[in-house]
């Protein structure tokens, strides 16, 4: 069931993206630990002469935990100072973003159990940091997954006019196919600046426009 924001306040949304950080963070730890325990692993192995097997295992562990360390930065800045993180430096205070996000909850365009679509931004339910206005926007195309060929997500990617993209979730199947186009067609009438679709000049054209904060 879809989330109720009409009593959200600012200070709600604050502690939301700080534990949100918080759980990323551990998230990237244990990743770390995992990877390390790879490497060890594949250390042991290449000490037995087992190489083939063992380097792809230091590969693999390598990659992980280059990609856990990476990932780990943002959370732990944001975390320096929520109030100060990037979501609030781009589109307002958190009272200011309470206030809008409760208004538009009231008479939603388009909602699931995942995404909320107002008449003027789209936000994953929960996830503060996912909020994009609708004349911020810059970029939005749809984005499949499939497993053994199965297609089982499907995602509108959006692009704000900082570089920062979110994946909003859909409904799957004949019923639902028209709803992300309607979304997108939505968020056209807001963002005269918004291109449409998976290219390579329209991925160029967001990083060479991305606005700094």
């Amino acid at each position: 069931m879809a989330a109720n924001y009409t009593a959200l306040s600012g200070a709600e949304i604050v502690k939301k993206v700080r534990g949100r950080n918080i759980r990323s963070i551990v998230l990237c730890v244990l990743g770390c630990l995992a990877s390390v325990g790879i490497l060890i692993f594949a250390g042991i192995e290449i000490r037995n002469n087992e190489i083939g097997y063992a380097l792809m295992a230091f590969i693999v562990g390598l990659i992980f935990l280059l990609g856990c360390i990476f990932s780990i930065s943002k959370p732990l800045k944001t975390l320096q100072n929520v109030e100060e993180s990037r979501i609030f430096r781009k589109f307002g205070t958190p009272d200011e973003l309470a206030s809008r996000i409760s208004e538009g909850s009231m008479q939603p365009f388009f909602q699931t159990s995942q995404t909320l679509v107002t008449d003027s931004f789209i936000m994953k339910h929960g996830d503060f940091e996912s909020f994009k206005p609708f004349e911020d926007i810059v970029l939005i195309y749809k984005k499949e997954h499939s497993t053994n060929g199965i297609k089982d997500s499907v995602f509108l990617v959006a692009y704000d006019r900082f570089g920062d993209s979110v994946d909003y979730p859909f409904k799957l199947g004949k019923k639902h196919a028209g709803e992300m186009d309607a979304v997108a067609n939505l968020i056209a009438q807001h963002a005269p600046e918004c291109r449409f679709g998976y290219t390579q000049d329209n991925l160029r054209y967001v990083k060479e426009h991305a606005q700094q904060i």
